[in-house]
C-alpha cells in the first residue's frame, strides 16, 4: 500500500496550482502479515526539496499511528511494525532512532 506525502503547508509547483498542497514524496507499508498483526514500513522517498525537514518525520509518525491505532479509532490494529534498513545507510538508521525504533539483530 503506497501513499502519497502531500506538504499542505507549501504551494505546488506544478501548473496547475493545486490547493492541496505540494507533491513531497511517498510512503508505505510492506511485507504485511495477517497472521501476525504486523507490516513493514517499507518504501519512503522524499523529494530533495522536502528531506531534513519535518515532512518525512511527521507521515512516518502519521503512518505509524494508523498502523497500530485499533480498528474502532479508524486504524489498522496492527501489534507490530517493523523498520528495515540497511546498517550502512547512516541516514535512515539515525532517523530510525530520532522516531524511537529499537535496533534488532
Amino acid at each position: 500500500m503506497l501513499y502519497a506525502i502531500i506538504d499542505k503547508t507549501k504551494p505546488t509547483s506544478s501548473p496547475t496550482n493545486d490547493p492541496d498542497g505540494a507533491l513531497a514524496g511517498m510512503i508505505g507499508y510492506s511485507d504485511a502479515s495477517v497472521e501476525h498483526l504486523s507490516t513493514n514500513m517499507g518504501i519512503g522517498i522524499t523529494l530533495p526539496a522536502f528531506q531534513r525537514t519535518y515532512v518525512t518525520a511527521n507521515a512516518y509518525d502519521l503512518l505509524l499511528q494508523y498502523a497500530l491505532d485499533p480498528p474502532k479509532r479508524g486504524g489498522l490494529g496492527l501489534r507490530r511494525v517493523q523498520y528495515n534498513i540497511s546498517s550502512a545507510n547512516c541516514g535512515s538508521r539515525r532517523f530510525a532512532e530520532k522516531m524511537g525504533c529499537q535496533l534488532e539483530g
